[in-house]
């Protein structure tokens, strides 16, 4: 029987996680042992900083400055809202609405970075509904079919109809 040994660099964690690995393939006691020299040094965690156009815009949207890093989450949920459809012309309009919405003094709007990525697609449905309108649909038409009343024996005679009728329509449903 041939015993095999495996050198390895880290914390005991991974080892147990290795030497457990190994029992279930087959062998019966692997033996690890700590290597010898430099263990591998860490990665080095990136500095957070939003890079692109879209994370500069939700930043500013937010009033954060450029230098202030996100959180992990953050960036999760950046990445996840992104995957969800969010791109600069959903956040422009989202950008719009913030900006009609915050001149109310009852206003409410989002105040955390994470909380608006998470619920990206509710905060775009309440900008898109909340649109201003423009041209035609700001015009107010009077209907057509309305007959202006100058006579109040017009009026009497209309309404004793309309009774009519509701008797009639009632009585030949049955009640």
């Amino acid at each position: 029987m041939k015993k095999y040994t495996i050198h390895t660099t880290g914390d005991a964690g991974r080892k147990a996680h290795l030497r457990t690995l190994l029992k279930l393939a087959g062998f019966a006691t692997p033996r690890i042992d700590e290597a010898e020299g430099e263990a591998t040094a860490p990665k080095p965690k990136p500095d957070n900083l939003p890079t692109s156009a879209l994370a500069k815009a939700i930043a500013t949207l937010f009033h954060r400055e450029p230098e202030k890093p996100w959180s992990d989450i953050e960036i999760v949920a950046f990445r996840a809202a992104t995957r969800g459809g969010m791109d600069e012309g959903a956040v422009a309009e989202v950008a719009g609405f913030y900006e009609r919405e915050r001149k109310k003094p009852d206003h409410y709007c989002r105040t955390s970075i994470l909380t608006f990525l998470r619920h990206f697609g509710g905060e775009l449905d309440k900008a898109r509904a909340d649109k201003p309108k423009v041209g035609k649909a700001l015009e107010w038409t009077q209907p057509v079919n309305v007959v202006p009343m100058t006579d109040p024996a017009d009026a009497e005679r209309i309404a004793s109809a309309a009774r009519q009728a509701a008797r009639e329509f009632r009585e030949g449903m049955g009640r």
